[in-house]
């Protein structure tokens, strides 16, 4: 299998977190996802609210990210010497084909490209940057 083909396959699922070397994902939910399926305050936009606010406490940047190609994640994050693309997601929403396709095609290329789907997801990922 690919590295592509791989890639495709973990983002099949709802993915709360992915980290670079690990993928914890929750199946996707029978029925359509509405915005009254996510729970409460857990939109998208809270999502990206709190990783920008948490993101800029830590000194770093969280930048929205524009293209002229669609399909490209929400945000970039830079970080005590690190950039990430983030995509966001409110809970029990899954990226389209093609944002599944263009993240597949961004690691391919060598990228960190995150998938956060809650609020707690974006602590669990700025954990990653906290020294204990």
């Amino acid at each position: 299998m690919t590295h592509m083909q791989l890639s495709l396959l973990c983002i099949s699922a709802v993915i709360i977190y992915a980290p670079a070397s690990t993928v914890h994902s929750i199946r996707a939910p029978k029925g359509p996802c509405t915005r009254a399926s996510t729970p409460m305050g857990h939109t998208e936009n809270a999502v990206e609210q709190r990783l920008r606010k948490r993101v800029e406490a830590l000194g770093g940047l969280c930048l929205k990210f524009t293209s002229s190609r669609s399909g490209v994640p929400d945000r970039i994050v830079i970080l005590q010497g690190r950039t990430i693309f983030v995509e966001l997601k409110a809970p029990n929403r899954l990226p389209s084909n093609l944002q599944k396709v263009r993240i597949a095609q961004m690691r391919a290329a060598g990228a960190d490209v995150r998938l956060i789907a809650s609020k707690e997801a974006v602590d669990e990922f700025l954990n990653e940057f906290i020294s204990t």
